[in-house]
């Protein structure tokens, strides 16, 4: 499985990082500032790379959007 992990990053960092690796702008709608642990895994699911990381990052309370 492709994915990437994180260690005590906050949902804005998080944002900023995985907007500045996509070609998408990555929106935080969580309403939480505290660190968190994320492990992004992409699965064998279908769909483009970017498609899967909509899926699991809406998940996460997180939404791509085209640039």
């Amino acid at each position: 499985m492709s994915g990437m992990e994180y260690s005590s990053m906050t949902f804005a960092q998080l944002v900023a990082q995985l907007s500045s690796q996509l070609d998408y702008v990555v929106w935080d709608r969580t309403g939480t500032d505290a660190p968190f642990n994320f492990k992004i895994e992409l699965g064998q699911t279908t769909g483009t790379r970017d498609e899967r990381y909509a899926r699991v990052l809406a998940e996460m309370g997180l939404r791509l959007d085209l640039v």
